[in-house]
């Protein structure tokens, strides 16, 4: 996490590299840390990245954030459900919020002043 976070990209490695695919340019991603909160918000640039990870060839699929902003303080798991009314499960790498609640989530952490360079 402190890997991606200082980068500024989201990634996946191994088995779950391939969902980092699915990001298109422009794509609102907001990074989570277990048992933290979402930490962090930026937009896919659009071009996947494939390269080493741990001496294993291509093993690591990432995508470039622009807008890379840190979210101080974390929003966490409970607040994401509250501000989306719906109760995501913050299990798998990558998961979509849907156009509405993603929407809801950015417009909380810009109305709220909680995006910090």
């Amino acid at each position: 996490h402190e890997h991606m976070l200082a980068l500024g990209k989201a990634a996946a490695f191994y088995e779950r590299k391939y969902q980092v695919d699915r990001l298109e340019e422009g794509d609102e991603v907001f990074l989570y840390q277990s048992e933290v909160g979402v930490v962090a918000f930026g937009r896919a640039d659009g071009t996947l990245v494939t390269c080493d990870h741990g001496g294993d060839p291509e093993e690591e699929h990432h995508m470039n954030l622009r807008e890379f902003k840190h979210v101080s303080p974390a929003l966490t798991a409970a607040q994401v459900k509250e501000i989306t009314g719906t109760n995501h499960r913050f299990t798998s790498t990558l998961f979509s919020l849907g156009a509405e609640g993603g929407k809801k989530v950015s417009d909380f952490v810009h109305d709220h002043g909680l995006l910090k360079d």
